[in-house]
């Protein structure tokens, strides 16, 4: 199926200059990032509705495996269609349940639904008993497949919610900025039936302060999915699984936030962060699945805190959320930064991270773009390598890199951005798009 629209976004290219003291680009050298024009992927009329979708999927950003075959596996949140409407038929599998769903395509457009068809993988309230984070919300998610001995295995971020209603809000839903007020936290959840369905083992990271700072106000928190990647002590790629696993970190990328004004420059909006555990403490903490302890998996991440470097705990080990968790350290100065993803890239041999960033107050009806840097060592990253806004009518949200080498996690001067498209306003469901654009990089 070829894609059935394009348009020109707003690309600006710059060379990137280290931000946070003492990051480099590319090893040394100068990486440029050029943006092509985005094609329609998927749309939820033509495509997701007639598959048993009510929103989504992604409501969220993506998780992604490669088939072998040139197809993919995409990972994301939605919702079941309860019954069927005009618009399309009931969820088969997983009627009026939300959670994480697939999709299958290629790098350009949508191909259907894997086997099994409309199936939650992972339902909302699905983390251990006792533990309340996803208790209203869950969704994948970045996934990142490796072998345990001769268990195949996938690792899914995933992002879960407690809900309120705002005090100040318009009846009968009472939402914050159009959705229901949440306080988000990050999950991870495992397959070892090749992605069919998945089982949460806990919650890895909480925003710095409590739930009760929160709930029952008009603001979100919204702590992003979750973006994984395997690195080293000083953030150099690994493999995986890598040899010896001990020399190995999981580091999960997320925005946090800080208020009221307790220090620049995350004062009442969000900052991009990070925290990582040790990979062989991770998997001898999931696996295997019936031995795996929440407690255990809620102590594994320390937040990355600057010069203190990772010494605080990424969530209070507090099921009910009441306890603060670490402090952190922004990862760049941008203010209303959030839903970071990041991948290796070969040709800039550096990492990129895309994410969002909005303009004005904290929750704004309009973000205005997504932002392209790099950095070589993880906590260290460039001024904006590429930013861009929105062709006129459209409202982008949830962006997502993904390699083009066969290894989502992994680009070769070529990857894409994946994001979703509002043509009116987020998050008008019927009119959303799923939309891909290339990634030109080039180093010297």
């Amino acid at each position: 199926m070829p894609p059935r629209a394009a348009f020109r976004w707003m690309a600006l290219a710059a060379a990137a200059t280290a931000c946070g003291g003492g990051g480099s680009s590319g090893g040394g050298g100068t990486i440029s990032v050029a943006l092509g024009s985005a094609s329609t992927f998927a749309t939820h009329k033509d495509d997701f509705a007639p598959a048993g979708f009510t929103w989504g999927p992604p409501d969220g950003t993506l998780g992604a495996v490669a088939n072998g075959d040139g197809t993919y596996t995409f990972f994301g949140a939605a919702l079941g269609a309860a019954s069927a409407s005009a618009a399309g038929p009931a969820c088969g599998g997983s009627p009026g349940i939300q959670g994480a769903y697939r999709f299958a395509g290629t790098l350009d457009h949508y191909t259907g639904l894997p086997a099994g068809g409309c199936k939650a993988l992972l339902e909302k309230g699905g983390a251990p008993s006792g533990w309340v984070f996803d208790k209203d919300y869950a969704g994948g998610g970045s996934v990142l497949p490796f072998k345990d001995g001769a268990t195949s295995v996938l690792l899914m971020t995933y992002h879960g919610e407690v809900h309120w209603k705002n005090p100040t809000g318009t009846p009968p839903n009472y939402f914050c900025n159009g959705v229901p007020c949440f306080y988000g936290g990050i999950g991870l959840a495992v397959s070892v039936d090749g992605g069919a369905t998945f089982k949460s083992v806990g919650q890895i990271v909480q925003p710095y302060q409590p739930l009760s700072f929160y709930e029952g106000n008009s603001e979100n928190v919204g702590v992003g999915y979750g973006s994984m990647v395997l690195a080293d002590a000083a953030g150099n790629p690994v493999a995986t699984p890598p040899v010896p696993p001990s020399s190995a970190y999981l580091y999960v990328f997320y925005e946090d936030y800080l208020k009221p004004g307790a220090g620049s420059p995350c004062a009442n909006t969000a900052c991009v962060a990070v925290a990582r555990a040790r990979w062989d403490d991770v998997v001898l903490a999931v696996l295997p699945l019936s031995a795996s302890s929440p407690t255990t998996v809620a102590g594994l991440f320390r937040k990355y805190g600057g010069a203190s470097g990772w010494t605080q705990p990424a969530t209070s080990g507090d099921p009910t959320l009441e306890t603060a968790s670490g402090a952190f350290a922004p990862l760049f100065p941008d203010t209303n930064s959030f839903l970071p993803s990041v991948i290796w890239d070969t040709v800039a041999n550096a990492y990129l991270m895309v994410h969002q960033r909005y303009v004005g107050q904290a929750q704004p009806t309009q973000p205005t773009a997504f932002v392209i840097r790099s950095s070589t060592d993880l906590v260290h990253w460039s001024d904006p390598l590429a930013t861009f806004s929105p062709a006129a009518g459209h409202e982008p949200f949830y962006p997502t890199l993904v390699g083009e080498t066969g290894n989502p996690l992994v680009g070769a001067g070529s990857p894409r951005l994946f994001f979703s498209t509002f043509p009116s306003s987020f998050p008008s469901w019927s009119t959303s798009e799923l939309d891909t654009l290339p990634v030109q990089v080039t180093a010297k």
